[in-house]
């Protein structure tokens, strides 16, 4: 039992024993094995020698077994001891384990919590985000630490029960030494029985020798023979009391041995059912061991797949704060990217906004364009009404100068001295001529001005065609009096020469009057054609401008189009990135979920095994109470048997 007992010692405890002292454990374990052999076959021994006869070396066969059970007992001790220091040992171990577990957890709540005061500062929309994917890790972990918490209670709890077990063998073991002490003294009050008793037989022997001298001396006289027998009446009297008593001890002492034979019946038949006892407890010792081998071999697989599941737990809570700054990474370029897709958008609307207005003016100035051409047309039409009344009007000047001529030949006649007023009218002929070929220069000059204005305003024809108007009409005023001279003058011929003279040299006059007046009016016109020109030569400049202008837009709008685009393909493949992340972080989560189930169940495991060891303490506790308890009956069985063989042996004597 004991064998199967340091197997399953070594078995649960053999990776904290250092190789020293497992092989002082292998050595006590062998002289524990020997002296259980040696005690066994002595045992043997002495059952045999009480059945068939009395053994001469059964006292030096009883020291032999009273010194193998002494040193036994020691082994046993120190066994004990060094059971009690390994379990101090392992709850240190387990509450390092503990420890370390319960920091590696803290520390990764720091981490966490120092993450969260960092992302704090970044927007609340990657708070929320990043908190709804941590706080079911978070609420794991604190599970998990409760978990770890509640198993290194049971675990303490578990070393205060084995302490106070601990307590319970050492009172049990300092009740044993009392027993001891008290197995000494009733040794030493054996001894002392057996002195007394030894003394006895010496003194029966002497009162013997005594009645053998007296017997001698009867022979004696007479008087030494009466007073030898006085003596020996007193003596014989002395020893017939002790005698007695002698013979009362005896019977009572014969008592004891038949009590004490009785009672080693009961304790061979004890023997017997306490060996089929020890068998059955070897069977269930046996079982145990293999029991407790197994559960130590699972409680080292559980240890393994504990670490390996902390470090992949580490792994994943590295992996998991990387996906989150790259997260954040990504948030913030996101959000860069946001901001700049807004500033382009907003520059794309102002320039939406530009075009807009560049082509509202462009239609504009194409609807212009287009009221400009129809007013230039309608003034072409004019300017050919004009030409055609000029023309009209180059012909009654011609015919007018014919009449003129006429007058001149009708004043020859009437007035011969006259030549001067010729020359004159002659000369205001040519005037008019030259006036009227000037006047037709400059109205071709304005057609072929007009025929380059593209772009004239309105109100500039309006003015242009009343002053078109006016002048016709004074042309055909003059005309008219032209026409009114001739008939009043020339038709009736009622006038004088000198009225005619006096109305040729009012319509001269009148003619340059309005002569003067056509010229102010041609240099005006000639004014506002160039200033017509320049403000058309502007526009065009303007428009070619804003052409140039309309088409760097175009570019621009093109280029932000194509940075749009590109911008808006990074913010898919971003977007693309983050449905990416979000499932790897969804899968992420559904591992640690799958490895906190894992966990729980190997804790479970863990509590269970944790119960079956135990059960195993109680058990080996129950175990060595059995033990101590034997060892105790044994004691006592031997320091009967002692006592048994002692009397017998002075009750030999006595026979």
């Amino acid at each position: 039992m004991i064998k199967h007992r340091l197997r399953g010692l070594s078995t649960i405890l053999g990776n904290q024993i250092e190789p020293e002292k497992i092989e002082e454990l292998k050595r006590s374990k062998t002289n524990i094995e020997n002296n259980l052999s040696k005690i066994l076959k002595i045992i043997k021994n002495e059952d045999k020698g009480n059945k068939t006869d009395r053994n001469p070396k059964r006292s030096k066969q009883e020291a032999e077994l009273e010194g193998l059970i002494e040193d036994f007992f020691s082994q046993y001790q120190s066994l004990y001891a060094l059971f009690d220091r390994l379990t101090a040992e392992n709850g240190k171990v387990v509450s390092r384990r503990t420890a370390s577990l319960s920091r590696s957890s803290s520390g990764s709540d720091y981490f966490s919590s120092e993450e969260v005061e960092t992302q704090r500062n970044s927007t609340e929309a990657e708070q929320h985000h990043h908190f709804t994917i941590l706080d079911p890790i978070r609420v794991e972990g604190n599970e998990n630490e409760s978990e770890i918490d509640l198993h290194a209670r049971a675990i303490s709890s578990r070393g205060k029960e084995v302490e106070t077990e601990q307590l319970r063998i050492e009172s049990r073991e300092s009740e044993a030494q009392e027993l001891r002490a008290e197995n000494a003294e009733f040794q030493v009050l054996l001894k002392m029985k057996e002195d007394q008793a030894s003394d006895l037989q010496r003194k029966i022997q002497d009162y013997d020798q005594q009645m053998n001298t007296l017997t001698m001396t009867a022979k004696t006289p007479s008087n030494q023979k009466d007073e030898m027998e006085a003596k020996s009446a007193l003596s014989r009297d002395e020893v017939l009391g002790q005698m007695e008593g002698l013979r009362d001890q005896l019977n009572v002492m014969h008592q004891n041995l038949e009590s004490l034979s009785d009672k080693n019946k009961e304790l061979e038949s004890q023997m017997e059912y306490l060996n089929q006892q020890l068998v059955e407890k070897g069977l269930l010792e046996r079982r145990m061991r293999e029991q407790n081998e197994g559960f130590a071999g699972r409680v080292k697989d559980l240890e393994m797949e504990l670490e390996s599941r902390s470090k992949e737990k580490d792994k994943l809570e590295d992996e998991l704060r990387q996906k989150n700054y790259e997260i954040k990474q990504l948030g913030d370029e996101n959000k860069s990217l946001e901001d700049s897709n807004e500033a382009l958008s907003s520059k794309f609307n102002d320039l939406k906004l530009e075009s807009d207005y560049y082509e509202e003016e462009k239609n504009e100035l194409e609807l212009q364009k287009e009221r400009i051409q129809k007013e230039y047309s309608d003034s072409l039409a004019v300017i050919f009404d004009q030409e055609i009344t000029i023309r009209k009007q180059a012909q009654t000047i011609e015919r007018l100068s014919g009449e003129v001529e006429e007058s001149k030949m009708w004043a020859k006649k009437f007035k011969l001295n006259k030549q001067l007023s010729e020359k004159r009218i002659e000369e205001i002929a040519e005037e008019v001529r030259g006036q009227l070929e000037d006047s037709i220069r400059i109205l071709y000059r304005r057609i072929r001005v007009a025929e380059q204005l593209h772009n004239e305003n309105k109100d500039g024809h309006k003015e242009i065609r009343e002053r078109y108007e006016q002048e016709n009409k004074m042309l055909k005023e003059k005309v008219v009096i032209y026409e009114g001279i001739e008939a009043s003058g020339f038709g009736a011929s009622k006038l004088k020469p000198m009225e005619v003279v006096n109305v040729i040299e009012l319509a001269t006059s009148k003619l340059e009057y309005a002569q003067v007046s056509f010229m102010s009016r041609v240099s005006q016109m000639t004014e506002e054609v160039q200033n017509v020109r320049d403000w058309i030569q502007q526009r065009k400049e303007e428009m070619k401008q804003l052409k140039t202008e309309v088409d760097e837009l175009n570019d621009l709008l093109n280029h932000k189009e194509e940075k749009v685009g590109k911008l808006e393909a990074k913010v898919s493949e971003g977007r693309e990135e983050n449905l990416n992340l979000m499932k790897s972080v969804t899968e992420l989560e559904n591992k640690v979920g799958m490895l906190a189930e894992r966990l729980k169940e190997k804790d479970e495991e863990l509590v269970n095994l944790g119960e079956t060891k135990r059960e195993a303490i109680k058990q080996l506790c129950f175990m060595n109470d059995y033990h101590r308890d034997r060892c105790e009956f044994l004691k006592g069985l031997i320091a009967k048997k002692n006592t048994i063989t002692r009397t017998e042996r002075a009750l030999t004597i006595y026979m």
